[in-house]
């Protein structure tokens, strides 16, 4: 039974949560509590899979209950649950929340973001990554891009565009502002796939606060991993973007797609990322492990973080909310066949994209056959392009 924990200091809340919520969620344990302290003294004896916290409280408000709560229960998804027009409370727990809902709250809505929650947890099965992960708050960039975007938000006459074009080239960035604009806090009736469209919604005002204010953004410190390394693994997530962005216009996809094909690409190794960020003596071993043992890269990194890049990557975004097919292309990015798509997608985009990138200009287009999968391409009858999308390798290469 997944048990899920509603604090809130509205007397009425029970009545109503039961009201909305009953008839859809027959499997769910709902528990009550309306303060702070209290909440926290049932945490102590029962196991809660999520919480979904008001800001603001009279005992205790939201942001001290989550901020314990990420202390003591990390693994715990945390939800605020907030006014639609109380902006100052959502910027106060941008660093504690994974996800915003407004009142009065959508049951379906509600709904689809826990079950969600529970979905992941079958994405990522080892229990230490997944505390690690649900304790990160943001994500550092490169030093060079947080340079840049400050340097932008203090000069009053930046157009928007330009901070949202700058925001588009890092990783850390780019996740976080797409999970705080795909909340359900912002009302938005489809999910945003890019960051230039994400600044337009969230506004620059919002923008400078997030990175001038409450400092949600920082560049990478010095880690023991070379930076060049860290800086590879960049250049490389914006090349595969880039060219599944090509791909998918290339095959025709709708805008959003084409969108969200830049979007998964540029996010595709994000769990290197995580490792290098939260254990980089660990993946300090996986790289020398992996140049020892001349293994796959997952099967080192099975070996040695229990979880593949791809996992920890989609089990981030996937936590932080954004859009399922994007999460989708993180997670199967190498190994297409395993999701039950129908369609050629960001996923295809993605996977063939990663491929490309490593395309040798020297050999005339060596593709590195193995790392691209001929059954999901014959799949969808779409060998016969390889050359095309051979040839925008290429040319992104020039």
């Amino acid at each position: 039974m997944r048990k899920i924990l509603f604090v809130d200091d509205e007397p009425n809340l029970p009545q109503e949560l039961s009201r909305i919520l009953g008839a859809i969620c027959n499997d769910w344990d709902i528990k009550y509590s309306n303060n702070g302290p209290d909440a926290l003294d049932l945490l102590e004896s029962e196991n809660v899979d999520v919480i979904v916290s008001e800001m603001r409280m009279s005992a205790m408000d939201g942001k001290e209950l989550l901020t314990q709560v990420r202390e003591k229960y990390p693994e715990m998804v945390r939800i605020v649950l907030s006014a639609f027009s109380d902006h100052k409370a959502i910027m106060r727990t941008v660093r504690l929340a994974h996800q915003y809902i407004s009142k009065p709250c959508d049951a379906e809505i509600l709904k689809t973001m826990i079950e969600r929650a529970f979905v992941l947890k079958t994405l990522l099965k080892n229990q230490k990554l997944r505390r690690l992960i649900s304790r990160m708050e943001a994500f550092p960039g490169l030093p060079a891009t947080y340079a840049r975007i400050t340097e932008l938000l203090h000069d009053p006459e930046t157009p928007i565009q330009s901070v949202g074009k700058v925001i588009a080239e890092d990783i850390g960035m780019t996740v976080k502002i797409l999970q705080l604009v795909n909340s359900a806090y912002y009302g938005i009736a489809r999910r945003v796939a890019g960051p230039e469209e994400a600044v337009v919604f969230l506004g620059l005002d919002t923008i400078r606060a997030l990175v001038l204010t409450i400092g949600l953004f920082s560049g990478f410190e010095e880690s023991g991993i070379p930076k060049a390394m860290v800086e590879d693994i960049y250049r490389h997530s914006l090349k595969t973007g880039t060219l599944a962005k090509a791909i998918a216009t290339k095959e025709n996809m709708h805008k959003d797609q084409v969108e969200e094909a830049f979007m998964a690409g540029l996010l595709h190794d994000l769990g290197k990322l995580v490792m290098v960020h939260n254990m980089p003596d660990h993946y300090g071993q996986l790289l020398q492990a992996t140049l020892d043992k001349n293994l796959p890269i997952q099967d080192t990194e099975m070996e040695i973080f229990g979880a593949t890049h791809e996992q920890i990557g989609a089990y981030l975004i996937g936590l932080w909310g954004l859009p399922d097919s994007i999460v989708e292309a993180v997670a199967f990015h190498h190994f297409p066949c395993q999701c039950p798509t129908a369609v050629f997608d960001a996923l295809g985009a993605v996977h063939v994209a990663d491929a490309m990138a490593h395309v040798n200009p020297q050999s005339g287009g060596d593709t590195h056959g193995h790392r691209l999968s001929m059954e999901y391409l014959e799949r969808f009858g779409l060998t016969d392009h390889l050359d095309g999308w051979i040839d925008l390798a290429l040319e992104s290469h020039e």
